[in-house]
């Protein structure tokens, strides 16, 4: 299946852009310049996203009801630049 989002910093809300997104699927992309990505994910109820992000990484995981594609809208994100 296919999950898609915008990535956003917690705290300005401003958009992360190229930030590498990573599945167990195994699948990776990159956020787009607005923080927009989509990839591939097992379909599977449990959803588990890794980022990375100038040697920071963080981990994303929330549960669906409906194992297909998702649009998990605004994600929040504490990724900070070192």
């Amino acid at each position: 299946m296919n999950v898609s989002g915008i990535l956003l910093d917690d705290i300005t809300q401003l958009p992360l852009a190229y930030v590498k997104i990573y599945t167990a699927f195994p699948a990776e992309t990159l956020s787009g310049a607005s923080g927009i990505f989509t990839i591939r994910h097992p379909a599977i109820a449990n959803i588990l996203l890794g980022m990375d992000f100038n040697g920071e990484t963080t981990v994303y995981q929330t549960r669906i009801a409906d194992v297909s594609d998702v649009d998990l809208g605004n994600i929040l994100v504490a990724l900070r630049p070192s």
